[in-house]
């Protein structure tokens, strides 16, 4: 589940708090209850951002992001997130779902599941010799935690406000074999299939890439069928989910070629129906290198 605020009682701890809202007196008064819970010195900053409605309102108190950082594997892990950017809200079980993420990238047998599924923080994944894909990789949550597990990493996200935020992120943290790309999923499909060109692949020689893993993290309705067919070409998907159902059609839709080796469930929201799913799906014809 993506969400836009985190860890706001860090933030409150730092002497500054970030908060934005949009909100339209045709749908709810929240603007009235907004102005009566905010401190009368910061009425002066809640100010109008729609010229067709004026209810409409934007708070911003601070700078527009904040810094954290994740320890993963005894490694910390610096990251700039953005206010109304996308990336895991709940830290805690942010640093689970990479761990994860990053043993389901090597090992996919489950007979040594108890070793590997993230929970062992002495059990340190070896690295792969070939290139990984990363599918919707937003602020570069995974990338960078993912990336010194391969020889190369192609990265593809299509908000520009997030490429750059993954590239400042990968900087951050010194990390330098990944290539960040401004492509939807189908216009990488299309690059690779058809051989279209892009602008904004240039620089970047897909040629290059020995791409055999694919990490995908898609928002809630899941990858459709043409990016579910393109990654059926690759003998491991890790597949981070937001919703189970949807999760559980493209799983269904890649049963002809893959199975699934491991599964987790992280409560990024608990007390809620929201959940956050992991799954390895491994090439039937094992080709998955694991």
């Amino acid at each position: 589940m993506h969400h836009p605020l985190r860890n706001a009682s860090e933030r409150r701890a730092r002497g500054f708090f970030l908060f934005s809202s949009l909100f339209c007196r045709r749908r709810t008064s929240a603007p009235t209850r907004v102005l009566k819970l905010a401190p009368p010195h910061l009425h002066a900053l809640i100010r109008p951002v729609c010229p067709v409605c004026p209810a409409r309102r934007q708070v911003i108190l601070g700078v527009d992001f904040v810094r954290e950082e994740l320890v993963v594997d005894g490694a910390p892990l610096q990251y700039k997130q953005l206010e109304g950017g996308f990336t895991q809200p709940n830290a805690g079980i942010s640093v689970q779902m990479l761990r994860w993420a990053k043993n389901a990238a090597v090992y996919d047998d489950a007979a040594i599941s108890a070793i590997d599924a993230g929970t062992n923080p002495s059990v340190t994944p070896e690295r792969r010799d070939d290139d990984f894909l990363e599918l919707y990789c937003g602020n570069g949550n995974f990338t960078v935690a993912m990336a010194p597990m391969f020889r190369r990493v192609l990265a593809t996200e299509v908000s520009k406000v997030s490429v750059a935020a993954a590239k400042e992120n990968l900087v951050a943290n010194g990390v330098a074999n990944v290539d960040v790309v401004r492509l939807s999923s189908e216009e990488l499909t299309r690059a690779l299939d058809e051989g279209k060109t892009f602008e904004r692949l240039a620089g970047v020689d897909l040629s290059e890439f020995e791409l055999k893993t694919v990490l995908v993290d898609p928002p809630r309705a899941g990858m459709g069928p043409e990016v579910t067919k393109f990654v059926s070409r690759f003998g491991r998907i890790v597949y981070i989910s937001c919703n189970p159902q949807t999760l559980a059609e493209d799983v269904r839709a890649l049963a002809l070629t893959h199975e699934v080796r491991r599964f987790a469930v992280f409560d990024q929201f608990p007390y809620t129906p929201h959940l956050e799913c992991g799954a390895l799906l491994v090439a039937k014809d094992g080709s998955s290198g694991g």
